[in-house]
């Protein structure tokens, strides 16, 4: 089960470096991709913090500017691979609440299901966003990334 956590945080990176770069060309134009990406990573840290048992912030929602989500994205991937390395039990369960104050628990495979998903989901909001702005648009579907690695063994 790591090994498969770790292909998804592998794609995790790789995906988000795309969406990082195409957010450097384009986000002066469209205040909405800033902010999709702003949200996967404010998640991101929010799920990161729970997983690690520690106090989380509170706003999901935060707009980052271009340099501040770089550097939280960075953050992020060497605390996720950290825990993905330091971690065992997948199923052990984890005690949170949502931003809402609600108490819920679930597993950490089940967190992490939903990390890697969330951020699926938001970028390709992101890329539809870019359509608006280039014919060159970012792939960042998982099989894409499974095929770029394929190629290199």
């Amino acid at each position: 089960m790591k090994e498969h956590f770790l292909t998804l945080y592998h794609y995790e990176t790789w995906a988000n470096e795309k969406i990082m770069d195409s957010i450097q060309n384009y986000s002066p134009r469209d205040q909405q991709i800033l902010r999709l990406f702003s949200h996967i990573l404010s998640a991101q840290t929010i799920w990161l913090q729970r997983l690690s048992l520690q106090p989380t912030i509170q706003n999901a929602w935060q707009v980052l500017a271009v340099e501040e989500c770089k550097l939280q994205m960075q953050q992020n991937h060497q605390l996720l691979l950290e825990f993905l390395e330091n971690t065992h039990d997948f199923f052990q369960k984890i005690s949170y609440k949502n931003t809402k104050g609600e108490e819920f628990t679930n597993s950490i495979y089940e967190i992490l299901t939903h990390l890697f998903n969330h951020s699926s989901y938001h970028r390709g909001q992101i890329v539809f966003c870019l359509k608006n702005y280039t014919q060159d648009l970012p792939v960042t579907d998982i099989i894409f990334y499974l095929r770029k690695d394929a190629q290199k063994t």
